[in-house]
């Protein structure tokens, strides 16, 4: 089933690059424009949750766990912002 979502979500990228290498980019251009991160990061996710393995074991206790994966996305959601706030200041 893994490998099915893995050639699922390749054929997804390549779609996704094909449609904006169309629509953006000139004749004979080596490079794709218009292919921004936005378009790709939808499907990162479900890619990386695929590669698991059913063998790694997690004891740690969830609500401590779930409270370091917030705080982790939290410290860099917040510096990404502290970063934009000091260049609009700089």
């Amino acid at each position: 089933m893994r490998g099915w979502a893995h050639l699922v979500l390749f054929g997804t990228v390549v779609l996704v690059a094909t449609s904006l290498y169309v629509g953006f980019t000139p004749v004979r251009l080596a490079t794709i424009n218009g292919c921004q991160p936005r378009y790709l990061l939808p499907i990162l996710f479900p890619s990386i949750y695929l590669l698991g393995s059913g063998k790694i074991q997690n004891n740690m206790d969830r609500s401590w766990y779930n409270m370091l994966i917030f705080a982790g996305a939290g410290i860099a959601a917040f510096g990404a912002v502290l970063t934009k706030v000091v260049a609009m200041y700089m």
